[in-house]
């Protein structure tokens, strides 16, 4: 049996992160938009999309590698009962994903904080809040009174990018 590594441990949760921040969403069609819950000289408050083939890919990495990005979890028992809480939420997450959202940001308080969990399109076009916000920041950085966005274009894409940095 493998011995448990924290430092490896991170060190994957990273590089997921990275892979998955520079994925394109046209291709990679679930998103979730997440930030550090630390204080800023810790590097809180800085956020950002990552993009997945699948909800399911999402939360996986959600409940298998994002408490890792925030945390050093020096007992395999820490980090398993971690994983086995955030595993029981994403199993709600289809039929209740308000109330799973909720969850996930309240058992994750301290390290990261979820706001979106969803699909590409609903980031182009749903009325979400989290969505609005996000189109109604585009139009303001790019000086546009018209808050659409259409989806393939190469100034939103480079938007979603940097937001959240």
């Amino acid at each position: 049996m493998p011995t448990f590594d924290p430092e490896q441990l991170t060190e994957a949760a990273n590089e997921r992160l990275n892979e998955s921040a520079q994925r394109d969403p046209r291709d990679f069609r679930w998103g979730i938009f997440a930030w550090g819950d630390a204080p800023p000289a810790c590097g809180g408050g800085v956020g950002c999309f990552q993009w997945f083939a699948t909800a399911e890919e999402g939360l996986t990495f959600v409940t298998d590698s994002s408490p890792a990005l925030y945390c050093t979890f020096d007992e395999e028992d820490q980090w398993l009962l971690m994983r086995q809480r955030l595993r029981a939420i994403a199993d709600q997450w289809q039929d209740q994903p308000v109330d799973a959202l909720a969850a996930f940001n309240a058992e994750l308080k301290g390290l990261l904080q979820i706001d979106w969990i969803g699909r590409y399109q609903d980031l182009c076009e749903g009325s979400h809040p989290f969505c609005t916000h996000v189109r109604e920041a585009f139009a303001e950085a790019e000086s546009k009174t018209d808050t659409g966005v259409e989806a393939g274009h190469e100034d939103w894409l480079a938007f979603l990018q940097q937001y959240g940095f």
